[in-house]
């Protein structure tokens, strides 16, 4: 018996260090079989609001879905939801069984119930689906009579700058409070900075103009708008948005890194101390104190320049506006050789085919691949045979079926490393659309609501669906800033799994705004998953704690199992799979060294 054992134990060594050799030689990237498979399920948790106070009831759906069709996962799968307090500890675990894709929960909160920002989670009890989470905040509240939203015309303001704060106000029980008095006041540092009296008009807005001054001691501001709407007084604050020697800048280059004489984008985000978003504007100065472009942020801090690096220079920015911020931010140095790949537009509808530019800087022979996930969906091959390099190439991608969402075009030279990135985005196809009315237009408190929905296809045909209603007090989302609202499904689906943050999410799937486009290639310049890192399942779960659950649906499969002894004594290993083709965070290249993991020819995944 003890003979064997020593035989079993020795070629299990034998095994294990030529698993771990084969995956220490060469970089790999695991297959979507060992991710989950090719068909994992991805969920996605709607709560009927974000704010709770103590006693309301929580309802949550979880909507499970192939997280490649998006169809509804129609198994019998037992789904976990958990919800956990804001120092991490169990509040309370629910179980419940899909049906035709989703699974409802509903909690009653305790009367006591400590305030704060709380976590639903989830998990199904089957193998090949990731989890997820989503916040909620509770708090004492009452609902208000009024709805208002306070916004800046800009998300960062300087010493001796203007500033426009505008109030947007509703009756909650519909209606305009036109001709409302206003009082609005500013603060700052303590001291009383400006006070006005205002009125809302027709279009239930009111604007207030103040300057600030050209001397600003710790910047700590704010504003109140108090409405007075017959017998109904009610007011709205907000901080302002103050940035003085400090502000947070980030910088992106399009494809990963700057290559010296190729045209390239960076995309920058700049975030104020509490971590909130900035406006700035400023110039792009080359080392010999020329002017080499300019920049601004638009969207939630965010924004993109253009620049062809030359190696003789050095580039930094300089931030005019906000005034007073004299730090100058350095440009990532230009490789010597490298590629760049660039989208025609920003966004491609499904009709489309995908048309990349691709930038060489160095002969040879290169593959740009492009995927959804792990799966291939297209792949093209390109020969540089200029031993100038420096050349420019369009390759046209005709994609069939709905591979819509966020696709990542890799370009990877001979050696099959990766050495440019680019997220881009696709619309799907034939979206439907739903269409809800009621019985009457108002009512009364205690009246029955009948409400009628119908789905139908591009082309006004009926169109089988499954649906799921939520109803919710407006005046309950109206307490949290637009930015703050809680992303509909179809920006779920389309988008969180893929981004490391998701605000304002309403803008980037809104087919009426004409600023959506932009706003969705900025998030993806920056926010997107934009590097392969070629890492053991483990280790990339220890470096991104949260960030890897959503991406990853591990398949724990037993490596070597066996059965010794008479006696029935089980001696097994289990082994994580090896290394996972997952996507690194965006983090700037500079002070992540993940971000570069993919293009180490040494790196080891043992």
């Amino acid at each position: 018996m003890l003979k064997r054992l020593l035989i079993f134990l020795s070629s299990l060594c034998i095994i294990c260090t030529t698993w771990a050799l084969t995956f220490s030689s060469n970089l790999i990237i695991a297959p979507p079989s060992e991710l989950g498979g090719d068909n994992r399920l991805q969920a996605y948790i709607q709560s009927d609001k974000a704010v709770y106070k103590g006693g309301d009831t929580l309802y949550v759906r979880v909507v499970v879905l192939d997280s490649s069709s998006r169809k509804p996962c129609l198994e019998n799968h037992s789904i976990r939801m958990t919800l956990t307090d804001p120092k991490g500890s169990r509040v309370k675990t629910l179980r419940a069984n899909l049906k035709e894709g989703s699974a409802g929960f509903s909690y009653i909160l305790d009367e006591n119930i400590s305030g704060g920002e709380y976590t639903i989670s989830t998990k199904g009890t089957f193998m090949g689906m990731t989890s997820t989470k989503r916040k909620i905040e509770v708090r004492a509240y009452r609902p208000s009579r009024l709805n208002m939203q306070i916004t800046f015309d800009r998300d960062g303001y300087g010493p001796g700058d203007t500033v426009l704060a505008e109030l947007d106000v509703k009756r909650s029980e519909g209606g305009l409070p036109l001709g409302a008095e206003v009082q609005f006041a500013a603060r700052l540092d303590g001291q009383m900075l400006e006070q006005m009296t205002l009125s809302v008009d027709h279009e239930g807005k009111t604007q207030a103009f103040f300057t600030l001054p050209t001397q600003i001691e710790r910047g700590e501001g704010s504003i109140n708008f108090t409405v007075k709407d017959g017998g109904v007084i009610e007011n709205r604050g907000k901080t302002l948005p103050i940035l003085l020697q400090s502000v947070d800048l980030s910088l992106y280059p399009e494809s990963g890194e700057l290559v010296n004489g190729l045209p390239s984008r960076v995309y920058l985000q700049a975030l104020t101390p509490a971590a909130k978003p900035a406006d700035i504007s400023g110039r792009i100065m080359r080392s010999d104190n020329q002017v080499a472009g300019h920049f601004s942020t638009t969207h939630e801090g965010r924004g993109v320049f253009n620049i062809t690096p030359q190696s003789d220079f050095s580039y930094h920015l300089i931030i005019d506006e906000p005034s007073g911020i004299t730090k100058k931010h350095p440009l990532p140095k230009a490789l010597s050789y490298g590629a760049i790949i660039t989208p025609i537009q920003k966004i491609f509808s499904a009709q489309e085919m995908i048309i990349l530019k691709v930038s060489l800087s160095t002969e040879g022979s290169y593959k740009l691949t492009l995927r959804q996930r792990e799966k291939v969906i297209s792949s093209s091959t390109i020969v540089c045979t200029d031993s100038e390099g420096l050349i420019e190439e369009n390759i046209s991608f005709n994609i069939e079926g709905d591979s819509a969402g966020v696709l990542i075009a890799t370009l990877e030279n001979e050696e099959g490393l990766p050495i440019a990135e680019r997220l881009i985005y696709k619309e799907q196809k034939d979206p439907f659309n739903i269409e809800i009315t009621t019985n009457k237009e108002h009512y009364l408190p205690g009246d029955l609501v009948e409400v009628n929905v119908k789905t139908t296809n591009q082309r006004g045909a009926p169109l089988s669906a499954v649906l799921g209603i939520t109803t919710s007090d407006e005046r309950i989302r109206e307490m949290l800033e637009t930015r703050e609202h809680p992303p509909s499904l179809p920006v779920c689906v389309f988008l969180e799994s893929e981004v490391q943050e998701l605000a304002d999410a309403h803008i980037y799937l809104d087919k009426e705004n004409p600023e959506a486009p932009q706003a969705l290639d900025l998030l993806l310049g920056i926010q997107g998953w934009r590097r392969y890192c070629h890492y053991q399942i483990d280790k990339f779960k220890k470096a991104y704690p949260g960030k890897a659950e959503i991406i990853l649906a591990e398949d724990k499969r037993r490596l070597l199992r066996t059965r010794m002894s008479k006696k029935g004594l089980r001696f097994s290993v289990k082994t994580p799979v090896a290394a996972a083709g997952v996507r690194g965070t965006a983090f700037n290249v500079n002070e992540a060294p993940i971000a570069r993991l993919a293009l180490d020819a040494q790196l080891k995944t043992s």
